[in-house]
């Protein structure tokens, strides 16, 4: 499986959805952010 950076994942999305990257950038962190919180509570993700 290759690997795929932050910022490539955040312009494929911004192309696909039509939004900006600084948007989907904020969104991107807080889903990351979220699963960190997640795991780190020792819940499944």
């Amino acid at each position: 499986m290759a690997n795929v950076t932050k910022r490539e994942l955040v312009i494929e999305l911004s192309n696909k959805l039509g939004l900006r990257q600084s948007e989907v950038m904020s969104m991107v962190e807080a889903f990351i952010e979220e699963v960190s919180a997640t795991l780190e509570r020792g819940d499944e993700v």
